[in-house]
């Protein structure tokens, strides 16, 4: 407990730019999920030319699928649950990151190799939607920690000048 204190306090006393240069890799990280997040939706392009005109959907019917496929996103609290409070490989967010992203190439690989069926094309795009919210979540929780570790160094450094 005492070398958790002495480790938050060592914290605190950085100054700002040097918190900024320890966390660059997060704000890396960060900015990369995001990015990718945008670029997923060129990938959903595909799966609608897939079901148009590969599938032969009806627009009704592709209605019903893209509701269908968006049912993972029901589950993003227990996503933050599970990355908060069961670490995968010691990590409680880098490796779900990992295997997510891992799972995601492998059902994208799957969707575009081989021609499927409706219903295995629609589980796949389910499970791309699933680890999209995943990482989506993991994300979300590092953005939380960067803005309240950047706002107890502000805090400290004002104390500091007073």
């Amino acid at each position: 407990m005492e070398s958790e204190t002495a480790a938050q306090e060592s914290r605190l006393n950085k100054s700002l730019v040097e918190y900024e240069e320890d966390n660059r890799h997060n704000y890396i990280l960060v900015v990369l999920i995001g990015s990718v997040q945008g670029l997923l939706d060129m990938g959903n392009l595909a799966y609608f030319y897939i079901y148009l005109y590969e599938q032969r959907c009806t627009p009704t019917g592709l209605a019903l699928l893209n509701g269908l496929v968006a049912f993972p996103w029901v589950f993003k609290p227990l996503f933050g649950y599970l990355s908060d409070h069961h670490p995968c490989f010691g990590y409680h967010r880098k490796s779900y990151i990992f295997l997510v992203s891992l799972l995601e190439f492998f059902t994208h690989l799957l969707m575009f190799k081989y021609q499927l069926g409706l219903v295995p094309v629609a589980l796949l795009q389910m499970t791309q939607v699933f680890c999209v919210g995943f990482r989506n979540v993991v994300a979300e929780a590092l953005i939380v920690i960067l803005t309240k570790r950047l706002i107890l160094v502000k805090e400290a450094n004002v104390e500091k000048e007073k």
